[in-house]
């Protein structure tokens, strides 16, 4: 079997390089509730120059086209039972937005998947990301990576170490090549 993906150290490799280390990408892991994913989304949703991607198992998310009626449901605070989603695989999400109700509040994910939802948006509730990261019972996780500029990585790491989030790394599964095994000297 050969593996394949996206390893969480590429995608913080390739966002410092492309950024010229003016954003630094704040790798998190750790146990993942509702709680810290709706903390995560005010963080980078408060703030104009965050962005936080999640590397979720998406067999734990809704569909990503969720019926009106379990959208103003769950908005609502009502038991809701939308369809499971459409696909099982590793893939990152960006939190992109988020749309309130009276009772709860579901979170716009933005994808590279521009059939996935509305042009590439769909809504997810907390506790599924949360479940969506932590991947009970896989033989890999997912983890979370908040990228600031460059001045504000400390602060990421402060916050995430107040919220229980550890800085650092996850097994998403995906292999890890090393700058020296590409042959590239950037």
């Amino acid at each position: 079997t050969t593996l394949a993906g996206t390893s969480p150290q590429g995608i913080v490799r390739a966002i410092s390089e492309l950024s010229a280390a003016q954003v630094t990408a704040v790798p998190l892991c750790g146990q993942w509730t509702e709680s810290i994913v709706n903390a995560i989304a005010r963080l980078v949703l408060d703030a104009s120059d965050a962005v936080a991607i999640l590397n979720v198992a998406t067999r734990y998310l809704w569909h990503s086209h969720p019926g009106l009626p379990d959208v103003l449901g769950y908005l609502d605070g009502a038991d809701v039972h939308p369809t499971a989603s459409e696909w099982d695989v590793g893939h990152y999400v960006a939190i992109a937005g988020s749309l309130t109700g009276r009772q709860r509040q579901l979170l716009m994910c933005a994808d590279t998947y521009p059939s996935l939802g509305t042009q590439g948006v769909h809504l997810q509730p907390a506790e599924c990301l949360a479940a969506a990261l932590n991947r009970d019972g896989a033989d890999t996780s997912g983890g979370a990576i908040v990228a600031v500029p460059a001045p504000r990585a400390a602060g990421i790491q402060a916050w995430a170490a107040d919220q229980g989030l550890a800085f650092g790394y996850w097994n998403n599964g995906a292999p890890t090549v090393s700058v020296a095994e590409t042959g590239s000297s950037t």
